[in-house]
């Protein structure tokens, strides 16, 4: 992912446009906003990365047929550890 390549080498906003831009193309798929939250907690952004998650869990409800679950469980992880205590939305 280019989100992810620009992260690693330190290009912030040209990683959110990259990762925003992967939730416009695909916005059925979880993975995008786990990855979009984790960013998101990562710069302690923790509004964006808690409604990011909150996307991210919706769209694994809505769609079981792609699990992102190992990836939404990581972003809750990062979120917690970042911005504080995060519960799993009903």
């Amino acid at each position: 992912d280019l989100g992810w390549a620009e992260w690693d080498i330190g290009e912030l906003e040209r990683a959110e446009v990259f990762l925003l831009a992967a939730t416009e193309l695909d916005p059925d798929d979880p993975l995008h906003h786990a990855d979009l939250s984790r960013f998101f907690s990562a710069q302690g952004r923790c509004l964006e990365a808690r409604l990011a998650l909150e996307e991210a869990e919706r769209h694994e409800v809505a769609n079981s047929g792609n699990s992102a679950s190992a990836d939404i469980e990581m972003a809750r992880t990062e979120l917690s550890e970042d911005c504080g205590k995060v519960s799993r939305a009903p």
